[in-house]
């Protein structure tokens, strides 16, 4: 069998989060136009194959079929026309499904045609084209309803089936092909307003429920046939004639239960709004009834009620209309079937005279939203339903350094196929950093350059836009470091081959870790300091760098080159094998000597030469050099200088 949207949508999607209670836009109204959107004038499929639903409606006067297309967002379309071929046969009442089996959507459109001053019952068949037109292919006999048709596989036969209330009761059975024969169910009184179909009864075969309304209470129940029920059976008689009709397992025993809803608008025999559930014992009995407590309204109404899991935690929820208080009211289950609550979860202002509800994804956030029917202003008004996005805020550098730029970049995403539109505010504690709007993808970057030294909590906040409520991210943690130097002694005094010590007093800013390097540079000639690493761990921290310098070095050639000779002639002395030779060795070694003590002792005038300069060492003065800091993190390298004296006497 096809796959088929029917007139009142379960909309099931993936699981995501949601916050309770459930949140919904201010309606939305689409003026139609038409003349009379009455009962069952609306159904919702998706009519163009796009994935998107989109709604039809009729008009009971003027015989137009307008389809309104989902654009995304949850925005629509114009109306897409399909007119009457017939003018003179009024229509309204719909359903929806791939009856001739070709994936694209059809409709059976109600007529109420008035031949030789005798109503006739027909319907007609219009093959989708699968753009929101319809082609009228062909009429179906015997087959009308004013109130309530349902489509489902009645025979099993793998082919879709309509179910209406026609007087008698019957089942135009499809074939796949677009073509129906009837069979007919006497066993139901008149007055069929709505069905369900489900298997209540575990054999495997669905039974028909059907809710009947003929004004007087006495008359009002809730009726169940089937291939193993031939006669109907009455397994409620409400006060309130029943409407609406919807099978669900509230209470997860896997055995299927009934949500009803009605009243009357005007007495006799009328009463305040109902909305029912019976739980079932899977035997077709339901002993046991949950009445929902719909808020209090002093005139007589009516509740139209549809099955949902509104919060996605895979238990059907209940939605409420009730044209006696104009309230739209959800009640969420908590998984029992009880529904203690003694208020809505959720409720919402509606308009007057609002004639049917249905539920369907509309804005693609994963969430059913709402829409309703008005008989008296002709208009559709959907409510949207609002999650809240998840917003992520990340850092291109969680800890960076003053003045050092960095990126913050924030996401919004959801389930939807809609991504969040609005804008971010980026927030520091409590002051804003700036705000700038999410692109098509649902993400912006800020980019900031201007952040004190400390530890700031930056959150980004979304605005919130037709189909997304308000949300704040996690909080993230951005450190923007620093670091102080300070030298206390910055000028010392050494004679050249001296060193020189400076004491540096090194502050981090608190949390910051790392490893510091210390270097020197513009030293005076030939001094040179040692270079230093500290490990830092956010707390203040001492270094001792040293600075060396070098003595000048000289010589006399004369005396070098004496001593020099004698000690060449001591060195030869284990070479001299004979005696004589020893000690004429020793006497020249003892010669150089004592020439060399000579010379050096000497007057001015003695002709030994000048002292030579070997190195000239560290030159005296006072020398301004260059003291630098430095710490690398995450690719970025911080550098403090401080400026520091040498003197050398």
């Amino acid at each position: 069998m096809k796959f088929v949207l029917l007139p009142c949508l379960l909309a099931v999607s993936s699981i995501i989060g949601l916050a309770s209670p459930p949140q919904y836009s201010p309606r939305k109204d689409i003026v139609t136009g038409l003349r009379s959107v009455t009962f069952d004038c609306l159904a919702v499929a998706d009519f163009n194959s796009d994935g998107r639903p989109d709604f039809v409606v009729g008009d009971r006067r003027g015989g137009n079929i307008q389809v309104y297309l989902n654009e995304g967002g949850g925005n629509f379309s114009a109306p897409v026309i399909t007119a009457q071929l017939d003018p003179t046969l009024t229509q309204a009442p719909l359903v929806v499904g791939d009856f001739d089996e070709d994936g694209k959507q059809d409709l059976i459109v109600s007529t109420f045609p008035i031949e030789s001053g005798t109503y006739v019952e027909k319907a007609i068949f219009y093959s989708g084209n699968g753009d929101g037109t319809f082609t009228q292919r062909s009429i179906i006999p015997k087959v009308s309803w004013s109130f309530g048709a349902t489509v489902a596989d009645v025979n099993q036969d793998s082919h879709l089936d309509l179910i209406s209330t026609s007087n008698p009761t019957n089942v135009a059975l499809g074939d796949g092909h677009g073509a129906f024969s009837l069979q007919y169910y006497d066993a139901f009184h008149v007055g069929v307003r709505r069905f369900a179909v489900g298997d209540f009864n575990g054999d495997g075969v669905s039974e028909i429920a059907a809710t009947i309304d003929v004004t007087l209470p006495s008359f009002a129940a809730v009726q169940l046939v089937g291939p193993t029920v031939p006669r109907a059976i009455t397994v409620y008689r409400p006060y309130s004639p029943p409407g609406d009709i919807a099978a669900a397992d509230f209470n997860g025993d896997g055995k299927l239960d009934l949500l009803l809803g009605g009243g009357a608008n005007l007495p006799p025999g009328g009463g305040p709004s109902m909305a029912t559930i019976l739980l079932g014992n899977g035997d077709l009995t339901f002993p046991q009834r949950i009445f929902l407590q719909l808020p209090h309204a002093s005139t007589f109404g009516t509740a139209y009620t549809a099955v949902a899991d509104i919060n996605n935690d895979q238990k059907p929820d209940v939605v409420v209309a009730d044209s006696a208080s104009n309230t739209l009211s959800i009640f969420l289950n908590d998984g029992t079937g009880t529904f203690p609550q003694t208020a809505p979860d959720f409720t919402a202002d509606l308009p007057q005279f609002v004639g049917q509800l249905q539920t369907a994804d509309f804005n693609g956030d994963g969430l059913p939203d709402i829409i309703v029917t008005n008989y008296q202003n002709q208009n559709v008004s959907i409510y949207f339903s609002q999650t809240a996005p998840t917003l992520s805020l990340t850092s291109s550098a969680s800890s960076t350094f003053t003045g050092s730029s960095v990126s913050l970049t924030v996401s919004a995403t959801s389930a939807s196929k809609v991504p969040p539109t609005g804008t971010i505010n980026l927030m520091d504690g409590a002051t804003s950093l700036g705000q700038q709007a999410l692109d098509a993808s649902g993400t912006t970057t800020f980019s900031l350059s201007n952040l004190p030294v400390g530890q700031h909590s930056l959150t980004a906040t979304y605005s919130g836009d037709a189909n997304f409520i308000p949300a704040t991210s996690p909080a993230l943690t951005q450190s923007v470091n620093d670091i102080q130097v300070a030298l206390p002694a910055a000028s010392q005094t050494i004679t050249a081959g001296g060193t020189a010590t400076y004491q540096l007093a090194v502050t981090p800013t608190p949390g910051l870790t790392g490893s510091i390097t210390i270097t020197c540079s513009q030293l005076p000639s030939l001094a040179t300091c040692d270079p230093l690493t500290l490990p830092i761990n956010g707390q203040p921290a001492t270094a001792t760098l040293t600075v060396h310098t070098t003595a000048p070095v000289t010589r006399t050639s004369s005396t070098i080159h004496a001593a020099a000779f004698g000690l060449l002639s001591i060195t030869l002395l284990p070479f001299c094998r004979r005696r004589s030779l020893r000690v004429l060795a020793i006497t020249i070694a003892l010669s150089a000597t004592l020439f060399t003590a000579g010379c050096s002792g000497g007057s001015p005038s003695s002709s030994t030469k000048p002292p030579t300069v070997v190195s000239p060492g560290t030159p005296q003065g006072s020398t301004q050099f260059t003291i630098t800091t430095a710490i690398t993190l995450g690719g970025q390298t911080l550098t403090r200088t401080s400026l520091a004296t040498l003197v050398v006497q």
